[in-house]
């Protein structure tokens, strides 16, 4: 019981030490840009890219150490997008095992991009309910309807436009995910969909006509998912 007790109390220390790691370095991009600290896209890049290293490091170290939670049942994923980093985006989503069929997953995500001269940076929230059709929970073809709220900074200098724009979208997407090698600790998740996007957009410098990129929240538009991770 002792041990049990322990092992539990190892994987919940190492999940929310995760979670810490990833985090902590969106907040610091977001304050970074928020104070005017304008970095370039190479550098974003670097950083988003050295805080998602950082976490699979630690994800490595923590399975090493947790034996026991690896030969057990597994009821939890943590997967982050490399493909992302290549635009700016940095993502992380935790699933977690409901039922037979069944689970909910909750992505965080930081955000930094140009287009058409202006500058996009902001957190975002993805929920998503799974259900799995062909295989148990975590392992095999599911369908998931999902949500995202994304908030924005935005910038344009040429424009002398400054604002703030939150993002809503509602979807649904059928996708596949694997849990790979001898303890099948190894994730990965791939998926098709399609989502509506809206938004509300905020003013502080110039004015609404300035703002050009509506065409990015606004209206139907594909969904492609991707991601690698573990198995816990």
């Amino acid at each position: 019981m002792i041990f049990e007790l322990g092992s539990i109390f190892a994987q919940i220390k190492g999940f929310f030490l995760i979670l810490s790691t990833m985090f902590s370095g969106y907040i610091q991009g977001y304050m970074l840009f928020w104070h005017g600290v304008c970095l370039s896209p190479a550098k974003q890049t670097y950083i988003l890219m050295k805080k998602v290293l950082t976490s699979f490091f630690i994800i490595a170290v923590f399975g090493m150490t947790s034996v026991s939670a690896q030969d057990a049942e597994k009821k939890n994923t943590l997967k982050a997008n490399p493909m992302g980093l290549i635009i700016g985006l940095g993502k992380i989503n935790y699933e977690r095992k409901l039922g037979d069929a069944s689970s909910a997953q909750l992505g965080v995500s930081y955000f930094s991009y140009s287009s058409d001269g202006t500058s996009f940076s902001g957190l975002g929230l993805l929920p998503e309910y799974r259900f799995y059709v062909t295989k148990e929970a975590l392992d095999g073809f599911y369908l998931a309807p999902f949500m995202k709220y994304n908030n924005f900074t935005l910038k344009n200098d040429e424009e002398d436009f400054k604002g703030s724009l939150n993002a809503y979208r509602f979807g649904a997407k059928a996708g596949f995910q694997w849990l790979m090698g001898k303890r099948k600790s190894f994730v990965m998740d791939l998926a098709f969909g399609g989502k509506y996007s809206d938004f509300n957009l905020k003013v502080k410098e110039g004015s609404e006509d300035d703002f050009d990129n509506e065409n990015l929240f606004q209206g139907f538009s594909p969904e492609l998912h991707f991601a690698i991770g573990y198995a816990f």
